[in-house]
């Protein structure tokens, strides 16, 4: 998230796919939906919103995945808040 933030999209994309493929979920039911959720930050605030939404969609169904409330109140989310997608799964609680 650092490089995100820093502006070095293309280096937090790469790292944040590595992550996510050295420690996947169906490997990891504790850390590999913890890397899911970074790696939908990353792609959140370089503005790949596509990928970020598809991975929320994905981790919102996921045990140990992202809840609607972490997506209501974390700032991270603003880059997508305003998507149709994006409000429709904060709605679907």
């Amino acid at each position: 998230m650092i490089y995100a933030g820093l502006g070095r999209c293309d280096d937090a994309k790469r790292t944040a796919d590595r992550a996510a493929e050295l420690l996947p979920e169906n490997r990891d039911a504790f850390d590999g939906p913890i890397m899911a959720i970074s790696r939908a930050r990353i792609y959140a605030m370089c503005g790949d919103k596509e990928t970020a939404l598809s991975a929320l969609e994905h981790s919102l169904q996921t045990p140990a995945g992202i809840t609607t409330s972490e997506l209501r109140f974390d700032p991270v989310w603003d880059p997508v808040r305003n998507e149709p997608r994006f409000q429709k799964l904060i709605s679907a609680d």
